[in-house]
């Protein structure tokens, strides 16, 4: 009887010791894949599902990555308040020596973003298709 009040006690002692950090994405969380791109301007599309451009969303931070090269991975904090998404305060992934600020947005213009904070509009998002707005494109993506 002592043991098991003693595993008890240890076990609340640790679950009140530890916070759980929890996304409130919904749907928004996941790896999405670029599959296509419109330039609104010339009304052009563009199939990027062999650029392999990847969209990776977990609690407040966005990964962006291209898995057959042409561009270094990004990460963003961003906001998500329903009907916008608003990504900012870019790095370069970089494990090895730290993650190096972004100060100017030429330098991940491969991902077709134009500037170091931008806001797009959510015209889709449910559990396997996302389709995200900014002033010159639309992106569309699928939940991989």
């Amino acid at each position: 009887m002592k043991h098991a009040i003693a595993v008890i006690i240890t076990t609340m002692i640790a679950l009140s010791a530890c916070t759980l950090e929890t996304s409130h994405n919904g749907k928004l969380d996941g790896m999405w894949q670029l599959t296509q791109l419109d330039t609104l301007v010339t009304n052009g599309q563009t199939d990027m599902r062999e650029t392999g451009i990847f969209w990776c969303v977990q609690n407040n931070l966005l990964k962006i990555s291209a898995l057959y090269g042409g561009a270094d991975p990004v990460l963003f904090r961003f906001q998500n308040t329903g009907n916008q998404f608003i990504i900012k305060d870019p790095y370069f992934d970089n494990r090895t020596e730290g993650d190096i600020k972004i100060e100017d947005a030429a330098q991940f213009s491969f991902y077709n973003i134009d500037t170091l904070e931008q806001t797009f509009a959510i015209e889709k998002l449910t559990s396997g298709k996302m389709t995200l707005q900014s002033e010159r494109f639309r992106f569309h993506f699928r939940k991989y």
